[in-house]
């Protein structure tokens, strides 16, 4: 099965568009000469490697273990796949919905060759933990992180720089912290600090709280007009942008924020 060396992982970034996304897994074979006959493999599902790797990464802290990926979430209708005679590789094809995934989880399908039609197993590469990742046109969840914007702006008037990530949630929203609040991976403080912006189809913005945070969008200000943009530089760069204006509250008072966020990006 094809796939990283660490512990067989293979990590597959799919589009958050609302809809049924298809890909596949690969299966090769090595030596010196294609195969002579067509090569009949099955593919099992297997909790076996699923296991072994939260426990040899996390050992017994649970709090930080993957998930198997929901079968809301994927469908593989065939467990066959045929590396034909004279080819090296075959294909494992599977239908996946990525949308309703979290950008806090890690998620795998375990799967294991269980039989082969012909030659032998290469045992170290029998097995593979296939991880969705998710992205949408605004940001990408990576394997350690998320997309990193360059921030600049105003919290109560004070000047602020820094460097956001900024999570994907669906097609058309993200997920951010307000102003220069830090993020941190855990579940009880990204719902009492995260927010979420949703794009209109006209570029406006809708800016409210994750969970818990009360936020209340500003849209009076022309120099940040709760918009995103696409803009292209004198020097042919692009850049995504998002102008944003509004407040959020901590503990009694509430903290007024204007930020910028611009990310250099390229046409794929």
């Amino acid at each position: 099965l094809i796939c990283s060396d660490n512990y067989n992982v293979l990590e597959d970034v799919q589009e958050l568009t609302g809809q049924e996304n298809e890909t596949f897994i690969g299966v090769s074979c090595g030596g010196t000469d294609a195969p002579a006959v067509d090569i009949r493999v099955s593919i099992v599902e297997d909790i076996v490697p699923f296991n072994n790797y939260n426990v040899g990464m996390f050992d017994t802290d649970k709090s930080q273990y993957a998930k198997l990926l929901s079968k809301d979430h994927y469908d593989i209708e065939d467990y066959h796949v045929t590396i034909p005679k004279g080819k090296r590789t075959g294909r494992l094809d599977i239908k996946v919905k990525p949308d309703g995934l979290s950008p806090d989880s890690v998620y795998f399908i375990p799967l294991s060759i269980s039989a082969m039609s012909a030659y032998e197993v290469n045992y170290e590469k029998s097995t593979m933990l296939y991880r969705v990742l998710i992205k949408n046109f605004y940001a990408e969840q990576k394997s350690s992180s998320y997309t990193y914007y360059t921030m600049r702006g105003y919290k109560d008037e004070a000047v602020m720089q820094a460097t956001k990530e900024v999570q994907p949630i669906n097609k058309n929203t993200v997920r951010l912290m307000p102003g220069n609040t830090s993020f941190l991976a855990e579940e009880d403080y990204i719902a009492e600090n995260a927010i979420l912006v949703e794009v209109q189809s006209d570029n406006s913005v809708r800016i409210s709280g994750y969970k818990d945070l009360e936020v209340v969008q500003n849209d009076d200000d022309p120099d940040f007009p709760n918009v995103f943009l696409t803009e292209e530089d004198d020097w042919g760069r692009k850049f995504k942008v998002f102008f944003l204006a509004y407040q959020y509250k901590d503990g009694d008072n509430f903290i007024d924020i204007k930020e910028e966020l611009r990310l250099q990006y390229t046409d794929e």
